[in-house]
């Protein structure tokens, strides 16, 4: 899948393009932890008054700016004065829609469950701090009652695969949209499974993880 995203990327955007996705899942308890932090870095939720930190996170990075709020929270990793890395997590039951312009198709997730997005380093590659905010998730989430987590990775990005198993995550199935011209078919393969049609309502996470 990945291949055949990288060579759709070659056509002109009014022509077609084809975005894949693959979901990963853990549970809570599965996510593994990083047993110590480094003293230079604080890893912790985004509070009221961090929204200096976030700023300045947000112009560096050139992330959109967001605001922690009931259903999203931010966690942190900061260090010398600054937000090293963060990762969102929007509380179940919810659905997230940001992806739906991109995959065609919005994820819904049950109660006890969370969405992860728009995690990232200040600038280091790889894991980085961002590792750290990932590796002291587990006792957060927890605490919140939450017994899954949901993700999703685009499908040629090998390397943030790899990351996120090493983390825990598995692979819960593959969302695609190929448009063509003004038509578009979105697309699911579950793992271990062929590929089916994605109706006009939510995907059902919860109902994915049951099946």
């Amino acid at each position: 899948m990945g291949l055949a995203v990288r060579a759709f990327r070659r056509l002109p955007p009014r022509l077609g393009a084809l975005h894949a996705a693959d979901i990963l899942t853990a549970r809570t308890r599965e996510l593994r932890q990083v047993p110590r932090v480094p003293r230079a870095f604080e890893v912790r939720p985004a509070g009221e008054g961090d929204g200096p930190l976030l700023a300045q996170f947000f112009a560096r990075s050139g992330q959109s700016p967001r605001t922690p709020s009931t259903e999203d929270a931010c966690v942190m990793a900061v260090g010398d004065g600054a937000v090293q890395a963060l990762e969102w997590v929007r509380w179940g039951p919810s659905e997230y829609v940001e992806d739906a312009p991109r995959l065609g198709v919005r994820f819904a997730f049950p109660a006890r469950s969370c969405w992860l997005h728009n995690g990232r380093n200040l600038e280091s590659d790889g894991l980085g701090p961002w590792g750290m905010v990932m590796g002291r998730l587990r006792p957060y989430l927890e605490e919140r009652g939450v017994d899954r987590v949901f993700l999703q990775v685009s499908a040629d990005n090998a390397y943030s695969a790899a990351c996120h198993a090493s983390l825990g995550f598995r692979r819960l199935g593959t969302v695609a949209s190929l448009r063509l011209l003004r038509g578009r078919v979105v697309g699911l393969r579950r793992a271990g499974h062929g590929w089916s049609g994605v109706g006009e309502g939510p995907l059902d996470l919860g109902r994915l993880v049951e099946g």
